[in-house]
């Protein structure tokens, strides 16, 4: 079910943004407009932009956020009207997309753009100057419209007639609605600090937050999110909330690895007082383990913490970090350095936005999920039945292997929040893969490093006899047909087992002077073992 994004190209007035939102709702996909994702990036409208960076800096920025929304699938894109001049923009967009053209006269674009004074290529001071520039970009970037288009459409006529027309040469194409008829999942993490309930479903993450707003006393809410993600799905939800009647912003924070700091953790504070958030406000967190962790923690210690709920938007932080509260940032080399615990009021995992994500980032996610299936055998085995359907991200499938890591995360943390005891048991793979990303300088993804983490940690199991070569050759089978690596030599660089042990000795798991490992004695049976460095070393002779 993995699709083509759907990418409409043309001249501003064509009507891309309003012709892809019902394209979007049709096709059940999520809409992003690259102008306005581009905007709240650097914060600034476009005629800022130019004013400040000119035309040749925004076309820089512009290719930068093309080339991040080209890696999304399921998709529906509205891009900037200058986009196809340059042929990298359209390289990207063709990677994963199927271009449509909407191609409107000057005279219709002229009759739309009258008011209009947000184009700075269409800025004059007369109806008529702005007709011959029309005119003008209509001449130069006909051919390079049509060049890139795998669909043309005639776009004078209504975006509901428009929308129409290319819904039917999709459906012919073969590309479908996406759609999921789901049973929405509930279960309680009791937690011995607090209690919160975990809603799973598809395509549904507004209804329990709306919920939320209006039998809770909420004075004010905050959603922390990214700039792609304000634009796939905030956006709609705060119009919505607004015209409730609700009081809620939005925060918008980048969220690479590097940006999960103390710097972006007091800029987000900074944000809550002058906001006017108090002791019963609520953090929204949407987005995946950065963005959940730096905005746990910001809630975590704001007024010495105020309530929040996680949406978490990736495969990683729906199994994994969206139960048990751990928020941090990280601090000068160290990973985590600085957090807490602080739980959630509610958790809401929409399997929805797993549709959209890029492939890296959602096979990345799968290496936490063999993790939990390594500890819950039954996860194992339904796993090894259902390979391709996860591969494909059949919805049923996985909400059914989201559910089964939600439960036995939770049982987990309910024995032990605080990371004392069997909670140990969710390192499996984490003690190299740890390693592994420090020593590359976290230039490797967190689920890759894991993977292959897992696999070393199978193997020195085996060495110390307690793991048979069966279950190392299950766990391998099953991380490599979902595209994980499984050595380090597949990892891609210069890299030995015993070039790691310098790296745990400040692994915050280690205790004593001894490494704490989580290993796999068989599939269902994972226990912590404890191991001296000589001894280490020694096993890895």
């Amino acid at each position: 079910m993995v699709g083509k994004n759907v990418v409409l190209s043309g001249l501003s007035g064509s009507g891309k943004t309003t012709v892809g939102k019902i394209l979007a709702r049709e096709l059940s996909r999520f809409f992003v407009d690259t102008d306005r994702m581009l905007e709240d990036s650097v914060k600034m409208d476009i005629p800022r932009i130019f004013d400040i960076y000119g035309e040749e800096g925004f076309r820089e920025m512009e290719t930068a956020a093309i080339k991040k929304v080209s890696k999304l699938k399921n998709a529906v894109i509205s891009i900037g009207g200058g986009a196809v001049t340059k042929k990298a923009n359209v390289n990207f967009l063709k990677e994963n997309g199927l271009i449509v053209f909407l191609d409107a006269s000057p005279d219709v674009l002229l009759s739309r753009l009258t008011d209009d004074t947000s184009r700075p290529l269409l800025a004059s001071s007369s109806l008529e100057e702005k007709r011959k520039k029309l005119q003008s970009l209509y001449r130069d970037r006909y051919d390079l419209y049509r060049q890139a288009a795998d669909l043309v459409v005639n776009a004078d006529d209504t975006p509901k007639a428009v929308a129409e027309e290319i819904l039917r040469e999709l459906y012919r194409r073969g590309i479908k609605k996406r759609d999921a008829d789901l049973k929405e999942e509930s279960m309680f993490v009791e937690a011995p600090s607090r209690n919160y309930c975990v809603r799973m479903g598809y395509r549904f993450f507004e209804r329990p937050l709306m919920e939320f707003f209006k039998t809770q006393s909420v004075s004010k809410a905050v959603i922390v999110t990214n700039p792609l993600l304000n634009q796939l799905a905030c956006e709609g939800f705060l119009q919505l909330a607004k015209k409730e009647g609700l009081d809620v912003e939005a925060v918008l924070i980048q969220d690479e690895e590097e940006k999960k700091n103390p710097d972006t953790l007091l800029e987000i504070l900074d944000k809550f007082a002058s906001l006017g958030l108090d002791r019963e406000s609520v953090v929204v967190a949407v987005g995946g383990g950065v963005v959940g962790d730096t905005a746990g923690l910001a809630a975590a210690i704001y007024m010495r913490g105020i309530r929040w709920i996680y949406v978490p938007t990736t495969l990683l932080a729906q199994v994994d970090a969206s139960i048990g509260g751990k928020v941090a940032v990280n601090h000068g080399q160290r990973k985590n350095l600085l957090g807490a615990f602080h739980q959630p009021s509610l958790a809401v995992t929409d399997v929805g936005f797993l549709d959209v994500l890029p492939d890296e980032i959602y096979i990345g996610g799968l290496a936490e999920v063999v993790k939990s299936a390594v500890i819950e055998g039954d996860l194992f085995n339904f796993l090894e039945e259902n390979a391709s359907k996860i591969i494909e991200r059949d919805p049923k499938a996985i909400l059914s292997a989201v559910s089964s890591c939600v439960k036995l995360k939770s049982r987990i943390v309910k024995e032990d929040e605080h990371d004392k005891g069997m909670r140990m048991l969710l390192n499996l793979g984490h003690t190299f893969g740890h390693a592994i990303e420090a020593a590359l300088g976290y230039r490797i993804s967190h689920g890759r490093a894991v993977s292959a983490g897992m696999v070393l940690e199978t193997e020195l199991s085996h060495r110390m006899g307690h793991a048979d070569a069966r279950t190392k050759q299950r766990i391998v089978k099953l991380l490599e047909s979902f595209g994980l690596p499984v050595s380090l030599e597949e990892i891609g660089f210069d890299l030995e087992t015993r070039d790691l042990i310098k790296y745990m000795r400040s692994d915050k798991k280690a205790a004593f002077g001894k490494f704490r490992f989580a290993l796999p004695f068989s599939v269902g049976d994972v226990r912590v073992v404890e191991c001296l460095p000589e001894e280490l070393e020694r096993l890895i002779k």
